[in-house]
């Protein structure tokens, strides 16, 4: 539709017709339904492989404390960052196929991270040896936290390198206090 002078498109101010408005919502129902897909597979292949990620990992690397806390918080800062590099991309994505892919990944990783969520059931902290892993796991959640505080308050451009060195000294700081307390 042509406005008065003839020259440029009428856009309503109503936010489009009927038609446009049950396509918007039909896309966003669509790609709603593998992120839910996404999040309810990743929770229950964690509550079935969370213990076979451990005892790999202790098979693996033999039992050596130090190396397992390592491992752990990778294992958890790792997953952590592909799902928030995911989360990322997909809000920059054109395509509508790409977007959800993307949306996808991320359901599908982010919520193997909460596998090492530190909860009450964990008695001791930093536990010994045999729960290394889970403790590097654990202390990963730091330097998660600190991310997202640095992404949820929108940290300004010249604040970000302050940001990253505050989040590589925690990660560093309390990976070797989980391995020191872990022998």
């Amino acid at each position: 539709m042509k406005n008065r002078r003839g020259d440029k498109h009428y856009e309503p101010r109503h936010g489009g017709t009927r038609t446009d408005n049950l396509r918007e919502t039909a896309a966003r129902a669509g790609s709603a339904v593998p992120i839910a897909t996404g999040i309810v597979v990743s929770l229950v292949t964690g509550a079935l492989f969370r213990d076979d990620v451990i005892r790999t990992a202790h098979r693996v690397l033999t039992d050596h404390p130090a190396h397992l806390v390592l491992a752990g918080w990778a294992f958890v800062a790792v997953l952590a960052g592909v799902a928030a590099g995911c989360l990322s991309a997909a809000a920059r994505a054109s395509s509508p196929a790409t977007r959800v892919t993307l949306l996808t990944a991320a359901a599908l990783t982010a919520p193997v991270v909460l596998w090492f969520l530190p909860t009450r059931q964990d008695k001791d902290p930093f536990p010994g040896g045999d729960s290394a892993f889970v403790t590097g796991g654990q202390t990963a959640w730091l330097a998660v936290l600190v991310a997202g505080f640095m992404i949820v308050f929108e940290v300004p451009r010249h604040l970000r390198i302050w940001g990253a060195l505050a989040i590589a000294v925690v990660s560093i700081v309390s990976v070797i206090t989980a391995a020191a307390l872990a022998h």
